[in-house]
Protein backbone atom coordinates (compact mmCIF):
# COMPACT_ATOMS: atom_id res chain seq x y z
CA UNK A 1 0.00 0.00 0.00
CA UNK A 2 1.24 3.39 -1.32
CA UNK A 3 0.36 6.10 1.21
CA UNK A 4 0.57 9.79 -0.04
CA UNK A 5 0.33 12.69 1.69
CA UNK A 6 -1.47 15.68 -0.88
CA UNK A 7 -3.17 19.07 -0.43
CA UNK A 8 -6.52 18.73 0.65
CA UNK A 9 -7.81 20.99 -2.22
CA UNK A 10 -7.20 18.35 -4.90
CA UNK A 11 -9.48 16.05 -3.72
CA UNK A 12 -13.71 15.96 -3.53
CA UNK A 13 -16.40 14.55 -1.56
CA UNK A 14 -17.99 11.51 -3.65
CA UNK A 15 -21.31 13.34 -4.67
CA UNK A 16 -22.58 9.55 -4.78
CA UNK A 17 -21.65 8.47 -0.93
CA UNK A 18 -25.00 7.41 0.76
CA UNK A 19 -23.46 7.18 4.03
CA UNK A 20 -24.49 10.59 6.16
CA UNK A 21 -22.60 12.18 8.78
CA UNK A 22 -24.62 14.37 10.97
CA UNK A 23 -23.34 16.67 13.31
CA UNK A 24 -22.58 14.94 16.36
CA UNK A 25 -20.64 11.83 13.96
CA UNK A 26 -18.06 14.75 12.57
CA UNK A 27 -18.04 16.41 15.90
CA UNK A 28 -16.67 12.53 17.75
CA UNK A 29 -14.57 12.76 13.77
CA UNK A 30 -13.16 15.88 14.60
CA UNK A 31 -12.27 15.11 18.24
CA UNK A 32 -10.47 12.59 16.94
CA UNK A 33 -8.13 14.02 14.28
CA UNK A 34 -7.38 16.65 16.68
CA UNK A 35 -6.55 13.77 19.77
CA UNK A 36 -4.32 11.13 17.81
CA UNK A 37 -3.64 12.81 14.04
CA UNK A 38 -5.10 10.77 11.09
CA UNK A 39 -4.03 7.33 12.31
CA UNK A 40 -5.21 5.87 8.55
CA UNK A 41 -5.50 7.01 5.16
CA UNK A 42 -8.81 7.95 3.21
CA UNK A 43 -9.13 6.37 -0.34
CA UNK A 44 -9.19 7.85 -3.50
CA UNK A 45 -9.68 7.50 -6.85
CA UNK A 46 -7.66 8.54 -9.72
CA UNK A 47 -9.91 11.27 -9.88
CA UNK A 48 -9.34 12.49 -6.33
CA UNK A 49 -12.55 12.00 -5.39
CA UNK A 50 -13.30 9.59 -2.62
CA UNK A 51 -14.00 6.51 -1.88
CA UNK A 52 -13.71 5.93 1.86
CA UNK A 53 -13.12 8.58 4.47
CA UNK A 54 -16.16 11.17 3.13
CA UNK A 55 -16.22 11.79 6.93
CA UNK A 56 -12.89 12.21 7.79
CA UNK A 57 -12.24 14.53 4.87
CA UNK A 58 -15.08 16.75 5.60
CA UNK A 59 -13.88 16.79 9.65
CA UNK A 60 -10.20 17.68 8.30
CA UNK A 61 -11.78 20.97 6.02
CA UNK A 62 -13.26 22.32 9.31
CA UNK A 63 -10.04 21.81 11.18
CA UNK A 64 -8.12 24.05 8.59
CA UNK A 65 -5.87 21.15 7.27
CA UNK A 66 -4.38 21.76 3.99
CA UNK A 67 -3.22 18.27 3.69
CA UNK A 68 -3.89 15.04 4.34
CA UNK A 69 -2.60 11.31 3.92
CA UNK A 70 -4.67 8.91 1.09
CA UNK A 71 -3.96 5.65 -0.82
CA UNK A 72 -5.01 5.30 -4.25
CA UNK A 73 -7.29 2.65 -5.43
CA UNK A 74 -7.93 1.03 -8.99
CA UNK A 75 -11.27 0.27 -7.99
CA UNK A 76 -13.84 2.18 -10.49
CA UNK A 77 -17.47 1.85 -11.34
CA UNK A 78 -20.12 -0.36 -9.50
CA UNK A 79 -16.73 -2.17 -7.95
CA UNK A 80 -15.94 1.26 -6.64
CA UNK A 81 -19.61 1.64 -4.93
CA UNK A 82 -19.80 -1.69 -3.73
CA UNK A 83 -16.34 -0.91 -1.82
CA UNK A 84 -17.78 2.32 -0.59
CA UNK A 85 -20.73 0.34 1.11
CA UNK A 86 -18.72 -2.78 1.97
CA UNK A 87 -16.43 -0.46 4.08
CA UNK A 88 -19.22 1.15 6.01
CA UNK A 89 -21.62 -1.83 6.22
CA UNK A 90 -18.22 -4.31 7.69
CA UNK A 91 -17.61 -1.96 10.14
CA UNK A 92 -21.49 -1.62 11.07
CA UNK A 93 -22.10 -5.28 11.53
CA UNK A 94 -19.68 -5.31 14.38
CA UNK A 95 -20.86 -5.27 17.67
CA UNK A 96 -19.37 -4.57 21.46
CA UNK A 97 -17.92 -6.58 23.73
CA UNK A 98 -20.28 -4.53 26.49
CA UNK A 99 -18.43 -5.12 29.55
CA UNK A 100 -14.49 -4.94 28.29
CA UNK A 101 -16.18 -1.44 26.55
CA UNK A 102 -17.28 -0.49 29.92
CA UNK A 103 -13.87 -1.81 31.78
CA UNK A 104 -11.96 0.45 28.60
CA UNK A 105 -14.22 3.59 28.56
CA UNK A 106 -13.67 3.78 32.28
CA UNK A 107 -10.33 3.77 32.04
CA UNK A 108 -9.88 6.28 29.58
CA UNK A 109 -12.24 8.90 31.94
CA UNK A 110 -10.21 8.33 34.95
CA UNK A 111 -6.53 8.99 33.40
CA UNK A 112 -7.92 11.77 31.28
CA UNK A 113 -11.59 12.38 30.31
CA UNK A 114 -10.31 13.96 26.89
CA UNK A 115 -8.77 10.99 26.03
CA UNK A 116 -12.93 9.59 26.23
CA UNK A 117 -14.30 12.35 24.52
CA UNK A 118 -11.68 11.84 21.66
CA UNK A 119 -12.94 8.09 21.76
CA UNK A 120 -16.29 9.66 20.56
CA UNK A 121 -18.15 9.05 24.10
CA UNK A 122 -19.57 11.26 26.85
CA UNK A 123 -19.00 11.01 30.45
CA UNK A 124 -22.63 10.73 30.63
CA UNK A 125 -22.93 8.24 27.51
CA UNK A 126 -20.76 5.80 29.88
CA UNK A 127 -23.37 6.26 32.51
CA UNK A 128 -25.98 5.51 30.50
CA UNK A 129 -24.67 2.24 30.27
CA UNK A 130 -25.68 1.55 33.41
CA UNK A 131 -29.65 0.37 33.01
CA UNK A 132 -28.38 -1.92 30.04
CA UNK A 133 -25.51 -3.43 32.36
CA UNK A 134 -27.28 -3.48 35.83
CA UNK A 135 -26.38 -6.42 38.21
CA UNK A 136 -29.46 -7.07 40.32
CA UNK A 137 -31.13 -10.09 41.69
CA UNK A 138 -34.04 -10.74 39.64
CA UNK A 139 -36.90 -10.58 42.44
CA UNK A 140 -35.15 -7.07 43.28
CA UNK A 141 -34.88 -6.43 39.96
CA UNK A 142 -36.73 -2.56 39.11
CA UNK A 143 -39.69 -3.08 41.92
CA UNK A 144 -42.70 -2.01 40.67
CA UNK A 145 -44.44 0.45 43.53
CA UNK A 146 -47.33 -0.93 44.92
CA UNK A 147 -50.15 2.37 44.54
CA UNK A 148 -49.33 1.44 40.58
CA UNK A 149 -51.27 -0.46 38.25
CA UNK A 150 -48.61 -3.47 36.93
CA UNK A 151 -50.95 -3.43 33.97
CA UNK A 152 -49.51 -0.18 33.00
CA UNK A 153 -46.10 -1.56 32.59
CA UNK A 154 -47.29 -3.32 29.26
CA UNK A 155 -46.82 -1.27 26.02
CA UNK A 156 -49.95 0.88 25.03
CA UNK A 157 -51.27 1.01 21.33
CA UNK A 158 -49.48 3.47 18.65
CA UNK A 159 -50.75 6.94 19.57
CA UNK A 160 -52.07 9.33 16.44
CA UNK A 161 -52.36 12.71 18.96
CA UNK A 162 -50.07 14.92 17.81
CA UNK A 163 -47.83 16.89 20.48
CA UNK A 164 -49.95 19.68 22.35
CA UNK A 165 -47.63 22.24 23.47
CA UNK A 166 -46.06 25.55 22.38
CA UNK A 167 -43.22 27.15 23.79
CA UNK A 168 -44.21 29.90 26.03
CA UNK A 169 -47.62 28.37 26.66
CA UNK A 170 -48.54 27.77 30.39
CA UNK A 171 -49.99 24.73 30.82
CA UNK A 172 -52.17 24.09 34.18
CA UNK A 173 -53.57 20.56 35.31
CA UNK A 174 -54.72 20.21 39.05
CA UNK A 175 -53.13 22.09 41.67
CA UNK A 176 -49.71 22.08 39.11
CA UNK A 177 -48.82 24.79 36.33
CA UNK A 178 -45.93 24.31 33.88
CA UNK A 179 -44.50 27.07 31.49
CA UNK A 180 -42.90 25.89 28.90
CA UNK A 181 -39.83 28.46 28.60
CA UNK A 182 -36.26 28.59 29.16
CA UNK A 183 -36.09 28.50 33.41
CA UNK A 184 -33.74 32.09 34.36
CA UNK A 185 -35.66 34.38 31.97
CA UNK A 186 -39.20 32.67 33.33
CA UNK A 187 -38.10 33.48 37.00
CA UNK A 188 -36.74 36.80 35.93
CA UNK A 189 -40.90 37.53 35.66
CA UNK A 190 -41.49 35.74 38.66
CA UNK A 191 -42.16 38.11 42.03
CA UNK A 192 -39.81 38.36 45.03
CA UNK A 193 -39.98 36.37 48.17
CA UNK A 194 -43.27 34.48 46.03
CA UNK A 195 -42.05 30.93 46.44
CA UNK A 196 -41.90 28.79 49.29
CA UNK A 197 -39.53 26.20 48.37
CA UNK A 198 -37.62 24.99 45.43
CA UNK A 199 -37.16 21.09 45.07
CA UNK A 200 -35.55 20.38 41.63
CA UNK A 201 -33.54 17.96 39.56
CA UNK A 202 -31.35 20.23 37.17
CA UNK A 203 -29.18 19.16 34.84
CA UNK A 204 -25.96 17.23 35.79
CA UNK A 205 -23.28 18.79 33.56
CA UNK A 206 -22.13 15.31 32.38
CA UNK A 207 -23.70 15.85 29.16
CA UNK A 208 -25.94 12.51 29.73
CA UNK A 209 -26.26 10.35 26.19
CA UNK A 210 -25.16 13.25 24.67
CA UNK A 211 -27.81 15.92 25.13
CA UNK A 212 -27.49 19.45 24.96
CA UNK A 213 -29.30 20.31 27.91
CA UNK A 214 -27.39 18.57 30.25
CA UNK A 215 -24.01 20.60 29.14
CA UNK A 216 -23.64 21.92 32.36
CA UNK A 217 -25.11 22.89 35.90
CA UNK A 218 -26.35 25.90 36.67
CA UNK A 219 -24.77 28.58 37.26
CA UNK A 220 -24.67 31.82 39.75
CA UNK A 221 -27.58 33.43 37.39
CA UNK A 222 -29.70 30.76 38.36
CA UNK A 223 -29.25 30.58 41.96
CA UNK A 224 -29.30 34.68 42.42
CA UNK A 225 -32.72 34.25 40.68
CA UNK A 226 -33.41 31.39 42.88
CA UNK A 227 -32.75 33.44 45.64
CA UNK A 228 -34.58 36.19 44.72
CA UNK A 229 -37.81 34.28 44.15
CA UNK A 230 -37.43 32.42 47.01
CA UNK A 231 -38.89 34.10 50.80
CA UNK A 232 -36.70 34.61 53.53
CA UNK A 233 -35.58 31.19 55.39
CA UNK A 234 -36.93 29.40 51.94
CA UNK A 235 -35.39 25.76 51.34
CA UNK A 236 -34.02 24.92 47.42
CA UNK A 237 -33.37 21.39 47.11
CA UNK A 238 -31.58 20.62 43.92
CA UNK A 239 -29.45 17.13 42.91
CA UNK A 240 -26.08 16.72 41.31
CA UNK A 241 -23.75 14.15 40.21
CA UNK A 242 -20.97 13.21 42.44
CA UNK A 243 -18.44 14.58 39.97
CA UNK A 244 -20.41 18.25 39.73
CA UNK A 245 -22.24 18.66 43.12
CA UNK A 246 -19.13 21.06 44.26
CA UNK A 247 -19.98 23.53 41.16
CA UNK A 248 -23.60 23.87 42.11
CA UNK A 249 -22.89 24.20 45.71
CA UNK A 250 -20.47 27.00 44.97
CA UNK A 251 -23.14 28.63 42.84
CA UNK A 252 -25.43 28.92 45.57
CA UNK A 253 -22.90 29.76 47.88
CA UNK A 254 -21.71 32.68 46.42
CA UNK A 255 -25.04 34.24 45.42
CA UNK A 256 -25.85 33.77 48.54
CA UNK A 257 -27.32 30.71 50.09
CA UNK A 258 -26.43 29.30 53.07
CA UNK A 259 -25.55 25.59 52.51
CA UNK A 260 -27.29 23.53 54.81
CA UNK A 261 -26.70 20.05 54.48
CA UNK A 262 -26.36 17.33 51.84
CA UNK A 263 -28.94 14.80 50.73
CA UNK A 264 -28.07 11.63 49.35
CA UNK A 265 -30.79 9.33 47.41
CA UNK A 266 -29.45 5.45 47.50
CA UNK A 267 -30.43 3.32 45.04
CA UNK A 268 -28.36 0.04 44.40
CA UNK A 269 -28.86 -0.33 41.12
CA UNK A 270 -25.63 1.70 39.40
CA UNK A 271 -23.45 -0.60 37.33
CA UNK A 272 -19.96 -0.34 38.31
CA UNK A 273 -17.96 1.22 35.26
CA UNK A 274 -14.41 -0.14 36.32
CA UNK A 275 -11.87 -1.44 34.89
CA UNK A 276 -10.59 -4.86 35.56
CA UNK A 277 -6.77 -3.72 35.99
CA UNK A 278 -5.62 -7.59 36.27
CA UNK A 279 -6.94 -8.51 32.35
CA UNK A 280 -5.83 -5.15 31.08
CA UNK A 281 -2.48 -6.17 32.22
CA UNK A 282 -2.95 -9.49 30.28
CA UNK A 283 -4.44 -7.87 27.26
CA UNK A 284 -1.25 -5.39 27.55
CA UNK A 285 0.80 -7.68 27.08
CA UNK A 286 -0.90 -9.76 24.36
CA UNK A 287 -1.20 -12.99 27.36
CA UNK A 288 -4.10 -15.20 26.48
CA UNK A 289 -5.89 -15.72 30.18
CA UNK A 290 -7.30 -19.44 30.30
CA UNK A 291 -10.54 -20.05 30.60
CA UNK A 292 -11.65 -21.32 34.19
CA UNK A 293 -15.39 -21.40 34.53
CA UNK A 294 -18.36 -20.00 33.31
CA UNK A 295 -20.96 -17.70 34.79
CA UNK A 296 -24.57 -17.91 33.59
CA UNK A 297 -26.31 -14.22 33.09
CA UNK A 298 -30.16 -14.59 33.01
CA UNK A 299 -32.23 -10.71 32.59
CA UNK A 300 -30.06 -8.51 34.18
CA UNK A 301 -28.59 -11.01 37.02
CA UNK A 302 -25.55 -13.54 37.45
CA UNK A 303 -27.47 -16.32 38.95
CA UNK A 304 -25.19 -19.26 38.75
CA UNK A 305 -21.69 -20.04 38.63
CA UNK A 306 -19.88 -23.27 37.41
CA UNK A 307 -15.35 -22.65 38.75
CA UNK A 308 -13.01 -25.55 37.51
CA UNK A 309 -11.30 -23.67 40.38
CA UNK A 310 -8.76 -20.89 40.73
CA UNK A 311 -9.92 -17.46 40.85
CA UNK A 312 -13.11 -16.00 40.13
CA UNK A 313 -14.04 -12.66 37.83
CA UNK A 314 -17.06 -11.23 37.42
CA UNK A 315 -18.19 -10.82 33.90
CA UNK A 316 -20.65 -7.70 33.01
CA UNK A 317 -24.29 -8.25 33.46
CA UNK A 318 -26.66 -7.20 30.79
CA UNK A 319 -30.57 -7.95 29.05
CA UNK A 320 -30.71 -11.41 27.75
CA UNK A 321 -29.16 -14.88 28.77
CA UNK A 322 -25.75 -15.44 28.11
CA UNK A 323 -22.62 -17.57 29.76
CA UNK A 324 -19.28 -15.42 30.48
CA UNK A 325 -15.78 -16.96 30.78
CA UNK A 326 -14.19 -16.45 33.94
CA UNK A 327 -10.52 -16.45 33.43
CA UNK A 328 -7.28 -16.77 35.24
CA UNK A 329 -4.61 -14.45 35.27
CA UNK A 330 -1.78 -14.95 32.41
CA UNK A 331 1.06 -13.53 33.76
CA UNK A 332 3.22 -12.78 37.11
CA UNK A 333 2.10 -8.73 36.71
CA UNK A 334 -1.30 -9.72 36.37
CA UNK A 335 -1.89 -12.03 39.17
CA UNK A 336 -0.25 -9.52 41.11
CA UNK A 337 -2.78 -7.04 40.51
CA UNK A 338 -6.06 -9.47 40.61
CA UNK A 339 -9.05 -7.92 42.12
CA UNK A 340 -8.12 -4.32 41.62
CA UNK A 341 -10.50 -2.06 39.34
CA UNK A 342 -10.69 1.54 38.77
CA UNK A 343 -14.04 2.91 39.85
CA UNK A 344 -16.68 1.83 43.02
CA UNK A 345 -20.33 1.03 42.26
CA UNK A 346 -22.34 4.36 41.77
CA UNK A 347 -25.07 4.19 44.47
CA UNK A 348 -26.25 7.16 45.63
CA UNK A 349 -27.22 11.09 44.41
CA UNK A 350 -26.37 13.68 46.04
CA UNK A 351 -28.99 16.53 46.59
CA UNK A 352 -28.11 20.03 47.73
CA UNK A 353 -30.05 21.59 50.99
CA UNK A 354 -29.79 25.21 50.72
CA UNK A 355 -31.61 27.90 52.81
CA UNK A 356 -32.21 31.91 51.83
CA UNK A 357 -31.12 33.67 55.03
CA UNK A 358 -34.10 34.24 57.44
CA UNK A 359 -34.82 37.30 58.71
CA UNK A 360 -34.03 37.96 62.25
CA UNK A 361 -34.57 34.63 64.26
CA UNK A 362 -36.00 31.29 63.17
CA UNK A 363 -38.86 31.73 65.41
CA UNK A 364 -39.62 35.15 63.56
CA UNK A 365 -39.10 34.13 60.41
CA UNK A 366 -41.13 31.08 60.61
CA UNK A 367 -44.19 33.02 62.21
CA UNK A 368 -43.76 35.78 59.68
CA UNK A 369 -43.33 34.36 56.45
CA UNK A 370 -43.83 30.73 57.17
CA UNK A 371 -40.69 29.28 55.97
CA UNK A 372 -37.11 28.49 57.63
CA UNK A 373 -37.97 25.04 59.02
CA UNK A 374 -37.75 21.68 57.82
CA UNK A 375 -40.63 19.16 58.71
CA UNK A 376 -39.43 16.68 60.70
CA UNK A 377 -42.55 14.38 61.45
CA UNK A 378 -44.16 14.33 57.88
CA UNK A 379 -40.53 13.02 56.65
CA UNK A 380 -39.74 10.40 59.78
CA UNK A 381 -38.72 6.74 58.33
CA UNK A 382 -41.83 4.29 59.76
CA UNK A 383 -40.26 1.49 61.22
CA UNK A 384 -39.68 -1.58 59.29
CA UNK A 385 -39.86 0.88 55.91
CA UNK A 386 -37.15 -0.05 52.76
CA UNK A 387 -36.02 3.70 53.04
CA UNK A 388 -34.19 3.59 55.80
CA UNK A 389 -31.22 1.74 54.84
CA UNK A 390 -29.43 1.47 58.53
CA UNK A 391 -30.13 -0.44 61.38
CA UNK A 392 -33.51 -2.17 62.35
CA UNK A 393 -33.39 -2.04 65.40
CA UNK A 394 -36.02 0.21 67.03
CA UNK A 395 -34.86 2.24 69.73
CA UNK A 396 -37.34 3.22 72.78
CA UNK A 397 -36.74 6.56 72.81
CA UNK A 398 -37.86 6.54 69.12
CA UNK A 399 -41.05 8.81 68.23
CA UNK A 400 -44.27 6.59 67.81
CA UNK A 401 -44.06 8.14 64.20
CA UNK A 402 -41.18 6.64 63.10
CA UNK A 403 -37.04 7.59 62.62
CA UNK A 404 -35.93 11.03 62.72
CA UNK A 405 -35.23 11.58 58.93
CA UNK A 406 -32.02 11.27 58.25
CA UNK A 407 -30.07 13.20 55.68
CA UNK A 408 -30.37 9.89 53.21
CA UNK A 409 -33.60 8.17 51.68
CA UNK A 410 -33.53 4.20 50.01
CA UNK A 411 -35.55 3.87 47.18
CA UNK A 412 -35.05 2.03 43.47
CA UNK A 413 -35.71 3.39 40.56
CA UNK A 414 -39.13 4.11 39.01
CA UNK A 415 -40.48 1.47 36.73
CA UNK A 416 -42.03 2.05 33.28
CA UNK A 417 -45.50 1.47 35.44
CA UNK A 418 -44.69 5.05 37.44
CA UNK A 419 -42.71 7.17 34.55
CA UNK A 420 -45.73 6.53 31.96
CA UNK A 421 -49.64 6.34 33.74
CA UNK A 422 -51.30 8.54 32.24
CA UNK A 423 -49.07 8.62 29.45
CA UNK A 424 -51.29 6.42 27.12
CA UNK A 425 -52.08 9.18 24.81
CA UNK A 426 -49.03 10.57 24.07
CA UNK A 427 -47.06 9.87 20.65
CA UNK A 428 -44.66 6.79 21.19
CA UNK A 429 -41.10 6.96 20.68
CA UNK A 430 -38.77 3.51 19.59
CA UNK A 431 -35.71 2.85 21.50
CA UNK A 432 -34.19 4.27 18.86
CA UNK A 433 -36.14 7.07 18.69
CA UNK A 434 -35.84 8.17 22.10
CA UNK A 435 -32.03 7.08 22.29
CA UNK A 436 -31.22 8.94 18.64
CA UNK A 437 -30.38 5.95 17.16
CA UNK A 438 -31.27 4.57 13.70
CA UNK A 439 -33.29 1.29 14.11
CA UNK A 440 -31.72 -2.41 13.11
CA UNK A 441 -28.31 -0.81 13.01
CA UNK A 442 -25.14 -1.80 15.31
CA UNK A 443 -25.19 1.48 16.64
CA UNK A 444 -28.65 0.75 17.98
CA UNK A 445 -27.35 -2.86 19.74
CA UNK A 446 -24.29 -0.94 21.46
CA UNK A 447 -24.81 0.21 25.40
CA UNK A 448 -23.20 3.51 24.50
CA UNK A 449 -26.80 4.54 23.00
CA UNK A 450 -28.07 4.49 26.28
CA UNK A 451 -30.98 3.30 28.64
CA UNK A 452 -34.24 2.20 26.76
CA UNK A 453 -32.55 1.52 23.61
CA UNK A 454 -34.10 -2.06 23.58
CA UNK A 455 -37.62 -0.82 24.14
CA UNK A 456 -40.10 -1.42 21.30
CA UNK A 457 -42.51 1.74 22.38
CA UNK A 458 -41.66 4.48 25.10
CA UNK A 459 -44.00 7.17 26.04
CA UNK A 460 -41.89 9.10 28.77
CA UNK A 461 -38.63 8.78 26.96
CA UNK A 462 -37.29 11.87 29.59
CA UNK A 463 -33.68 9.79 30.12
CA UNK A 464 -33.15 10.61 33.78
CA UNK A 465 -37.03 10.37 35.72
CA UNK A 466 -36.85 9.93 39.44
CA UNK A 467 -38.54 7.89 41.69
CA UNK A 468 -42.35 9.99 42.45
CA UNK A 469 -41.90 8.38 46.29
CA UNK A 470 -38.71 10.40 46.85
CA UNK A 471 -39.56 13.43 45.37
CA UNK A 472 -43.14 13.20 47.63
CA UNK A 473 -40.63 13.18 50.85
CA UNK A 474 -38.51 15.97 50.06
CA UNK A 475 -41.36 18.36 49.06
CA UNK A 476 -43.14 17.02 52.71
CA UNK A 477 -39.69 17.94 54.13
CA UNK A 478 -39.38 21.64 52.84
CA UNK A 479 -42.58 23.15 52.13
CA UNK A 480 -44.59 24.39 54.59
CA UNK A 481 -49.13 24.39 54.50
CA UNK A 482 -50.54 25.87 51.80
CA UNK A 483 -47.30 26.62 50.30
CA UNK A 484 -46.06 27.32 46.65
CA UNK A 485 -42.78 25.27 45.37
CA UNK A 486 -40.98 26.20 42.02
CA UNK A 487 -39.53 23.65 40.06
CA UNK A 488 -37.40 25.42 37.36
CA UNK A 489 -35.99 22.14 35.59
CA UNK A 490 -39.73 20.01 35.81
CA UNK A 491 -38.05 17.50 33.19
CA UNK A 492 -41.36 14.72 32.64
CA UNK A 493 -43.13 16.21 35.72
CA UNK A 494 -42.00 14.05 38.52
CA UNK A 495 -41.93 16.77 41.04
CA UNK A 496 -45.29 17.98 39.95
CA UNK A 497 -46.70 14.88 40.52
CA UNK A 498 -45.47 13.94 43.83
CA UNK A 499 -46.76 18.02 44.31
CA UNK A 500 -50.01 16.75 43.09
CA UNK A 501 -50.44 13.73 45.16
CA UNK A 502 -49.12 15.74 48.42
CA UNK A 503 -51.87 17.94 47.63
CA UNK A 504 -49.22 21.18 46.93
CA UNK A 505 -49.07 23.51 44.18
CA UNK A 506 -45.78 23.66 42.03
CA UNK A 507 -45.15 26.03 39.45
CA UNK A 508 -42.78 24.12 37.09
CA UNK A 509 -40.42 25.37 34.23
CA UNK A 510 -39.44 23.18 31.54
CA UNK A 511 -38.27 24.48 27.90
CA UNK A 512 -38.77 21.41 25.87
CA UNK A 513 -42.28 21.31 24.69
CA UNK A 514 -42.35 17.56 24.37
CA UNK A 515 -41.60 17.57 28.02
CA UNK A 516 -44.13 19.20 29.12
CA UNK A 517 -46.67 17.17 27.08
CA UNK A 518 -45.53 14.73 29.26
CA UNK A 519 -45.62 16.46 32.44
CA UNK A 520 -49.09 17.46 31.59
CA UNK A 521 -50.11 13.38 30.85
CA UNK A 522 -48.36 12.38 34.13
CA UNK A 523 -50.18 14.85 36.40
CA UNK A 524 -53.67 14.05 34.93
CA UNK A 525 -52.98 9.99 35.25
CA UNK A 526 -52.64 10.57 38.66
CA UNK A 527 -55.81 12.99 38.82
CA UNK A 528 -57.98 10.22 36.99
CA UNK A 529 -56.14 7.52 39.09
CA UNK A 530 -57.09 9.14 42.28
Amino acid sequence: MNIEEISIAELELDPANVRRHDASNLDAIRGSLKRFGQQKPIVVNEKGVVIAGNGTLTAARALGWDRIKIVRTELIGSEATAFAIADNRTAELATWDDGALVEQLSALELEDGALLEAAGFSSKELEGMVDDLVGLEPEKAQPQPAEMDEKADELPELATIEAKTQVGEVVEVGKQKVICGDCIETMKELEENSIDAIVTDPPYGIGFMGKGWDCSVPGEDFAREALRVLKPGGHLIAFAATRTVHRLTVSLEDAGFEIRDLISWLQWQGFPKSMDISKAIDAAAGAEREVVGTRTLKGNAAVSTKEKGGTFVSGASFTGVKDIDITRPATADAKKWEGWGTALKPSHEPAVLARKPVEGTVAENVLRYGTGGLNIDATRIPFGDESWPGSTDELETSSDLGRWPGNLYYCPKPARAEKELGCDELNPKTGAEATDRNEGTAGLKSPRAGAGRTASEVRNYHPTVKPVRLMRWLLRMVTPPGGVVLEPFAGSGTTLVASELEGLETIGIEREPEYVDICRARVEGVIDDD
